[in-house]
């Protein structure tokens, strides 16, 4: 059986099921100020970017013209999202190591990689609608992973503000890089929260 740890959104009972929860309520009632998206610096080398120990903030406009990214009706992030919040806090979505197991996991505190492209993204939407509202609920995607050992995964995430919400999968572009397909290693922002690919169980959730 995989071990659990207190750093992955897989989880190997019940009570790590609700300890998950339990820390994504922690957001509820609070206010994002910024949305960062961390991905890998596909520009970083050719600009002569060579330090890997930091991140590189992209503000060149030539840049923004066309962002790692956008992918039209989805965002397609390799390591993951940062959030910061009104207190100072900093929370994380982002995926566990490679290993025995997959899931998406949402934290207090950074992403850990270093070398990284870091973009800020509060202006774009699905983000630029939400972030002057309280976050009014987190809800964990959760289904069984082994149903004899009562273990579970996270496939995606929700995040509420009022009557507006913004869906994270835990998935990849496909092969004609508009359509999305599962991941284990890659997330997935919907434009369009109501338009959950096909793939997406919501049978088993727990």
């Amino acid at each position: 059986m995989a071990q659990e740890s207190s750093t992955t959104g897989w989880v190997s009972s019940r009570a790590g099921l609700a300890g998950r929860r339990s820390i994504a309520s922690r957001l509820v009632g609070k206010r994002i100020t910024e949305v960062h998206y961390v991905t890998l610096d596909y520009g970083g080398w050719d600009l002569g970017h060579h330090d890997q120990s930091v991140r590189r903030a992209i503000t060149d406009t030539s840049e923004w013209r066309n962002p790692s990214w956008d992918w039209g009706q989805f965002h397609h992030i390799d390591w993951g999202i940062e959030f910061s919040v009104e207190e100072g806090e900093l929370w994380s979505l982002t995926w566990d190591p490679p290993g025995e197991t997959q899931s998406l996991l949402l934290d207090e505190g950074p992403t850990p990689e270093l070398g990284a492209a870091e973009w800020d993204v509060t202006d774009q939407e699905p983000w630029s609608s939400c972030v002057d509202s309280v976050v009014t609920d987190v809800q964990l995607r959760y289904h069984p992973w082994n149903v004899d050992e009562d273990s579970f995964w996270c496939s995606r995430i929700s995040i509420f503000f009022g009557a507006r919400h913004v869906e994270t999968l835990l998935a990849t572009r496909g092969p004609t890089d508009t359509v999305l397909i599962p991941s284990a290693n890659d997330i997935a922002v919907l434009l369009d929260p109501s338009h959950l690919p096909a793939w997406e169980r919501t049978d088993d959730l727990v």
